[in-house]
């Protein structure tokens, strides 16, 4: 699978899956594939200038979002 998948380490599903993912997703700028469709998203962020009235919008694409949860 990769170079940090080794015998006697102990990996997770989720490293799993990131990496299958990234072996399977070309590196295009379009993301139209089948992968971004079912995994990928944008992520937006906000960030407001607490001087003047200015916002600054970015996205930034992602295949995987990790969420907090208590």
């Amino acid at each position: 699978m990769g170079p940090h998948f080794a015998a006697g380490v102990k990996q997770d599903a989720h490293e799993f899956l990131r990496s299958l993912i990234a072996n399977m997703h070309p590196q295009t700028q379009q993301h139209t594939n089948m992968l971004d469709g079912i995994f990928g998203g944008l992520l937006r962020s906000q960030v407001r200038c607490g001087l003047c009235p200015t916002d600054s919008v970015r996205y930034d694409t992602f295949l995987d979002l990790s969420l907090e949860v208590h």
